[in-house]
């Protein structure tokens, strides 16, 4: 089994508790932590708040833009690789992977973004990737309940130290 099928196997298993609406919750949960964390308004009425609200009722799922999943995610995997990105890219990796998008399709996109940016953003996505692919097969053989447990998995791959600091740091009282 090549590493297509292995990643193909591991989000069979994991779609059933990482539906649309468990992403939009555990995206918008994380949005939420990290600008109150640096001191933003996430109520309701607040620009963050009403950011937040877009993410956990459909921003991630269904849209009044008519935007299929899966163009949003060729979009965002884009943006993303020529960013190089690398936890933001490994998350959407495995958003665009449970909504729909083939391995093929998503090393497909990185493929075109890298060459369009250059050698080293495609040799850092296409790592990023290999890291992300490598966590979700871990992920699957874990007991999970929703997709921030795989989430916590695919960070895991890649640790921000410095900033785990600053936001304990500014956490304190």
């Amino acid at each position: 089994m090549d590493i297509k099928d292995k990643v193909a196997a591991a989000i069979a298993t994991l779609k059933p508790v990482c539906g649309e609406a468990a992403i939009n919750g555990i995206m918008a949960a994380g949005f939420e932590d990290l600008l109150a964390t640096n001191g933003l308004d996430v109520g309701i009425h607040a620009p963050g708040g009403l950011y937040i609200n877009a993410m956990k009722t459909g921003f991630y799922s269904g849209n009044p833009a008519e935007l299929v999943v899966t163009d949003r995610e060729v979009a965002v995997l884009a943006i993303l690789t020529v960013q190089g990105a690398d936890a933001n890219l490994a998350l959407h990796i495995f958003i665009a992977l449970v909504s729909g998008m083939s391995v093929q399709h998503v090393l497909n996109v990185i493929l075109l973004a890298g060459m369009y940016s250059g050698a080293n953003l495609l040799s850092h996505a296409m790592k990023v990737a290999t890291k992300t692919f490598a966590a979700i097969i871990k992920a699957a053989a874990c007991p999970v309940t929703g997709p921030g447990d795989v989430f916590k998995v695919i960070a895991a791959e890649f640790p921000d130290t410095p900033f785990d600091a600053a936001k304990a740091l500014a956490k304190k009282p």
